[in-house]
């Protein structure tokens, strides 16, 4: 389940500004506060075509959170770190959150920020070459799935449903919203 103090929260205010202060950068990326509303945002400074990848406003929590609000589960499975929000909001009631992250850097930056607590677990690997060694309540895709073809997300649900606890689920939040 997820956090729902972190949840309320979020509504009004940045999940990151208790442990972020100032602007953190990479080669490749950098997180900065929106000084018009105070949220923090991950942005990709060598790509013009897709600036920002995660902020840590409400509408990040309501787009990708949205399925597994009022779920029971523990263990979740998520594709695409970001800013780490989705951890954050798992970590307080959820005993195993696997992340897989390809970025070094967003890794980097992620641990830099220092908000995630230990059962968190961070895979710097591919969605694609990525064999997990548990079942999972949930299996959450968080990336670039948007762009992905319908053969790649079947390819991917073929891959994952294995790895689901009796019950479980994937889900795709950004495709979902995409496809609206």
């Amino acid at each position: 389940m997820l956090d729902s103090s972190l949840i309320e929260k979020s509504w009004t205010e940045s999940l990151l500004s208790d442990f972020i202060s100032d602007r953190i950068e990479t080669e490749n990326f950098f997180i900065e506060k929106n000084p018009k509303d105070g949220f923090w945002y991950m942005k990709n400074s060598n790509k013009n075509y897709y600036n920002i990848l995660s902020i840590d406003t409400n509408n990040m929590v309501k787009t990708f959170a949205k399925s597994l609000i009022d779920k029971n589960f523990d263990s979740i499975l998520i594709s695409g770190l970001g800013l780490g929000i989705l951890p954050l909001l798992c970590q307080n009631t959820t005993n195993i959150i696997d992340v897989i992250e390809t970025e070094k850097e967003v890794i980097d930056i992620v641990k830099q920020i220092g908000h995630l607590k230990s059962n968190v677990t961070i895979f710097n690997e591919s969605i694609y070459n990525f064999t997990p060694v548990r079942k999972y309540d949930i299996i959450l895709f968080d990336h670039w799935m948007s762009y992905a073809s319908e053969e790649e997300i079947e390819q991917l649900y073929d891959k994952f449903h294995i790895f689901l606890n009796q019950g479980g689920f994937i889900t795709i939040p950004i495709k979902e919203q995409c496809s609206r």
